[in-house]
This record gives C-alpha cells, sequence and structure tokens, in this order.
C-alpha cells in the first residue's frame, strides 16, 4: 500500500508486527525501516539477531523488558515500558520506549502483536533536569532560616512542599499542612485573614 509506506517512512517511530502461532512461536513478520535511525543498526542485523537482540540493551533493563513483556501479553492489554539500547552509531546506549498492542483472533486467543519503539532522549534529559531542579530547591529551602512553600490551587487543594523552618518559626509540622489545606488560613489572626484572602486572589 503505497500510502501505508508514505507514512512509514515519515514517523520517527519503529513500528513491527509479531505474529505467534497456537505452540507460542514468535516470528517478526515487519520491520519498519526507521530501524537504523533509532536504534542504530540495520533492519537485516535486527532480524539476523533474533533473542539476541537483548544483548544490545542494557544489563540493568533486560528482566524488566522480559518481564514487562510477558505481562503484557498475559494481560492481553496495551502496554509500555522504557530501556536503555547500545546504538553503535552514537557509540552510546540511548533511551527507547516501546508500546505493544497485543492482537487476540474472534476466540480472544493471542496470534500476536504490533509495537512501537521511539527514541525518548530528549524527554528523558528534560525528566532529569526537573529531578535536578527539586533536589537544588529543597536543599535550598532545607537550610533557609525563612519559611518556604509550594501550593497548588487545582485540581486539588493543598500544601506540596513545607519547609522545615515552620516548626521554629511557627511551632507547626510540616506534615499538618499537608493533612490540612486549609491551615494556612486557620492560624492566622481573624484581623489577618482578609489580607491573606486578597493576596491569594492577586496571585491567581
Amino acid at each position: 500500500n503505497a500510502k501505508a509506506d508514505l507514512i512509514l517512512k515519515n514517523i520517527d517511530e519503529v513500528i513491527y508486527y509479531v505474529t505467534q502461532d497456537p505452540r507460542g512461536k514468535k516470528e517478526i513478520a515487519f520491520l519498519s525501516d526507521k530501524i537504523e535511525d533509532v536504534l542504530g543498526i540495520s533492519k537485516k542485523k535486527y532480524l539476523a539477531l533474533g533473542k539476541k537482540i537483548l544483548d544490545h540493551c542494557h544489563k540493568d533493563d533486560v528482566a524488566e523488558i522480559l518481564k514487562k513483556t510477558s505481562i503484557i501479553l498475559k494481560k492481553r492489554t496495551k502496554g509500555a515500558f522504557r530501556y536503555r539500547f547500545y546504538n553503535p552509531g552514537k557509540k552510546s546506549f540511548v533511551w527507547i520506549e516501546e508500546t505493544i498492542y497485543p492482537q487476540l483472533d474472534k476466540k480472544k486467543k493471542l496470534i500476536g502483536y504490533f509495537g512501537v519503539s521511539r527514541n525518548i532522549e530528549h524527554e528523558k534529559k528534560y525528566e532529569e533536569q526537573l529531578i535536578d531542579s527539586e533536589k537544588k530547591f529543597r536543599l535550598l529551602a532545607e537550610n533557609s532560616s525563612d519559611i518556604i512553600f509550594q501550593y497548588q490551587f487545582g485540581p486539588k487543594p493543598g500544601y506540596t512542599y513545607v519547609s522545615p523552618s515552620v516548626k521554629r518559626i511557627l511551632g507547626y509540622e510540616p506534615k499538618q499542612f499537608y493533612k490540612d489545606a486549609l491551615i494556612g488560613f486557620k492560624i492566622i489572626h481573624p484581623a489577618d485573614r482578609a489580607l491573606l484572602m486578597n493576596s491569594q486572589e492577586n496571585i491567581v
């Protein structure tokens, strides 16, 4: 199909289809040409490797790959997992996200599965930057003499972070703020509550 070929050539993901016979034997029936762009190895080499393709995966991820794949096929429901794959072209491991779509016959028996593999290097770097920023924020907050807090207004209002200094300054434990989203109003003198309400309305 010319349209299908055009689509496959212009997407960044690897698409594949694996068949499974009644005895459980699996065979790759289709593998898109994007394999070399995403994993750094040719389609021919990938197909020749068979199960040895796991040797290209990071040793710490292999058990999780096998476990997640087994669970997805056993439950016969769509599922995804992430792992590191050694890209020969880049001479380094790259992060891959793989999604599996089990295919069933009319009797609900597994006859194979479609798979989509994509490079998520940019996503992982962004996640790592967020984690690093969070660590730096907590380090600053937990060593500050002032009270530093984060409060979310939705979807469920509440404190998401309160620095330990709140105990020394106000006499309350951080956990008390996590349990009660309105504690900030309750502990303020009634004459000052209007000021707090106005300040929060300006923020929102």
